[in-house]
């Protein structure tokens, strides 16, 4: 059967029949493939069904296996609907969590409403849109998108609601419900007069979110997000360093909040008097410190070293922005005065230089390629002499 380890998913794509005679070599198969994911830092292991056509009691108890042999619930992607009526006739519906084959749509004559990096973002009806991705994107990234965004949904976030995941030719999406509203980050661009009044109510919502308690099996937790990305790093730093980062990590106080990863205006939309959250690919579940750092990074940081990228993302003219992150960060970390607010900031900068290093590489933006000898910089003048500071700021901001 043939695999494809991509972005922290270990993809097994199923053959197009499980039966009597290929069962057996099926079975261990199945079994090293979870072998393999889970010696890559407990990476997520996905059963790709869009080959199979038919499965015997054999072929079930190959599954019944692979299922027997860990603790997590593996997804099957692409299940076809004869195959469907099977698992679930035999329960097996109970077992992993299988999602159908998608429905195929059409964006002929739709209206595009967005584009980005990602792909389109097309409207479909009166009420509904289609984020499609580009066809680099695998089903199985995207069907995770569509289910952390339902598991948010569900567990009390106030986040977009989300339909199905669909196929449009080589690629596909998601439907979202349409949302008659504008990003918090227009709202502060197009009326700069209220910005104390937006400032206010931001910081509410974000102290808010991080009180919600996640208890969705769906979320990776943080901190194993992060240490996945540490060997990423092996060419750049040294096996010390590489230690002390992993070290770092474990030392991030364990909590059940959610993590967008990604707070800042760009990423919330204004509704009436409602925020609501968007974009939760990334999110996962641990210490709101996290969020915290990447608001340091998005709101203060950033315009200063990354602005057109900043101005992308957020939707607020660069020299918007140094005035808004002062207030939020005046405001939720309740500093009384300037000095007080910069003791905060000296003490966030280390944080921002471990949450850069471990995101380096190549992210999604090109704009915020982060070089290698940058990288090392900030690891032996930031990082290492800071180890003790680093430790005591994670706790302190948790």
């Amino acid at each position: 059967m043939d695999t494809r380890w991509e972005n922290g998913i270990y993809t097994v794509f199923l053959c197009n029949r499980i039966d009597a005679v290929n069962a057996p070599q099926v079975e261990v198969e199945l079994l090293e493939a979870l072998k393999a994911a889970e010696q890559k830092e407990k990476s997520e292991l996905i059963l790709d069904a869009v080959n199979l056509t038919y499965i015997s009691s054999a072929g079930l108890r190959a599954l019944l296996a692979l299922s027997e042999a860990t603790k997590n619930r593996i997804r099957i992607l692409n299940v076809c609907h004869e195959v469907y009526y099977i698992f679930d006739m035999t329960g097996f519906t109970e077992l992993f969590d299988i999602s159908r084959t998608p429905r195929e749509v059409s964006v002929e004559g739709c209206q595009v409403i967005g584009k980005g990096g990602f792909g389109t973002v097309y409207r479909l009806g009166n009420d509904k849109i289609l984020k499609l991705y580009n066809s680099s994107h695998t089903f199985g990234e995207i069907e995770r998108e569509r289910i952390l965004a339902r598991e948010a949904f569900v567990s009390g976030i106030p986040s977009v609601i989300t339909y199905d995941t669909v196929r449009c030719g080589d690629s596909f999406g998601i439907v979202f419900e349409m949302l008659r509203a504008d990003t918090l980050g227009h709202a502060f661009a197009s009326s700069p007069d209220k910005t104390e009044e937006y400032v206010e109510r931001y910081v509410d919502f974000v102290k808010r979110l991080h009180e919600i308690p996640i208890n969705s099996r769906a979320f990776p937790q943080l901190k194993t997000t992060l240490h996945n990305r540490v060997p990423s790093l092996a060419s750049i730093c040294s096996e010390e360093e590489l230690t002390l980062l992993h070290s770092l990590i474990d030392s991030i106080p364990d909590s059940n909040t959610l993590v967008h990863g990604d707070l800042h205006p760009g990423n919330i939309m204004l509704r009436g008097k409602d925020f609501i959250l968007i974009d939760l690919p990334d999110s996962s579940v641990g210490s709101k410190v996290w969020d915290v750092i990447s608001l340091f990074r998005d709101l203060i940081v950033g315009p200063r070293n990354i602005p057109e990228a900043i101005e992308k993302s957020t939707g607020i003219p660069i020299d918007q922005i140094p005035g808004i992150g002062r207030a939020f960060f005046t405001r939720y970390l309740g500093a009384r005065n300037d000095a007080v607010l910069q003791r905060y900031f000296g003490l966030l900068m280390p944080l921002f230089a471990l949450n850069t290093v471990l995101f380096a590489g190549a992210p999604s933006d090109p704009s915020q390629y982060v070089p290698d000898d940058q990288v090392k910089m900030m690891m032996k003048q930031a990082i290492v002499p800071n180890e003790e500071l680093i430790r005591q700021a994670l706790k302190m901001f948790s």
